[in-house]
């Protein structure tokens, strides 16, 4: 029966006790899986909670720069003569270098 007591008072502790490598137990232990987290969790799920975590820190990361990518754009202005005056009605032709397309409009 004193095992048992001294078994859950030592996984109890467990967070504050020498951290190890995910995966190493001292052998003989037992898992304790406990699904409601009444307990500190133990063994594999800690090491699986950490990566998750870290995963999901990473992933979270990484998502700002991929917003960057547009796909869509946008161009404003004003079509002028030589004078500086607007010209109504100017066909106008826009070319994406990068892809070699070619858009042409009416202002």
């Amino acid at each position: 029966m004193s095992d048992i007591v001294e078994e859950r008072q030592r996984s109890r502790y467990a967070p504050f006790a020498a951290a190890r490598p995910c995966g190493l137990r001292p052998p003989g232990q037992q898992q304790n899986v406990n699904l409601f987290l009444r307990e500190p969790l133990e063994g594999s799920m800690r090491c699986a909670l950490r990566w998750f975590i870290l995963l999901a820190a990473v992933s979270a990361l990484l998502v700002g720069p991929a917003l960057g990518q547009a796909v869509f754009g946008g161009i404003l202005g004003t079509v002028t003569d030589p004078s500086g005056a607007a010209v109504p009605n100017a066909d106008i032709t826009i070319t994406d270098t990068d892809r070699g397309i070619t858009y042409q409009t009416r202002s």
